[in-house]
């Protein structure tokens, strides 16, 4: 049997406009040595950077994120085993960028990030139900 973890330990953003960000994370990926070889997956279908990403029952979200020069995305997108595709669900209730994002009880959890190009970090959390498709502010 073979054992894959996801791990959110933190995340920190490059020091921009003079100012440290007030949310750090970055993601970590462990897996148990043996079993699995790493392979190339699917392309998002449009290139994005600063957007959180998380596994929930095998499934991978891609939340968020800046396309282009600095157009601050609303998407969630997944990637399910054995699809060849990313699969639109649920917009969040605004774009944002560099946020950290979990997942527990079957359920993800985006927080803090940023909503505009201000160097101010929210202090709030969305969690999103993929079994709704729907998002909802804590």
């Amino acid at each position: 049997m073979s054992i894959r973890t996801l791990r959110l330990a933190g995340r920190c953003h490059a020091y921009r406009h003079g100012v440290l960000p007030a949310v750090c994370a970055v993601l970590v990926v462990s897996r148990a040595l043996a079993s699995i070889p790493w392979a190339a997956g699917s392309s998002l279908p449009t290139a994005r950077r600063e957007l959180g990403a998380v596994e929930l029952g095998g499934v991978v979200y891609a939340i968020g994120g800046i396309e282009g020069g600095d157009q601050l995305q609303d998407k969630l997108t997944r990637l399910t085993p054995g699809a060849t595709t990313w699969a639109d669900r649920a917009v969040m209730p605004e774009p944002i960028e560099g946020v950290a994002a979990a997942s527990f009880g079957g359920k993800l959890y985006v927080l803090g990030g940023r909503t505009s190009n201000l160097p101010t970090y929210l202090g709030r959390a969305e969690v999103y139900d993929p079994n709704t498709d729907a998002w909802t502010g804590k």
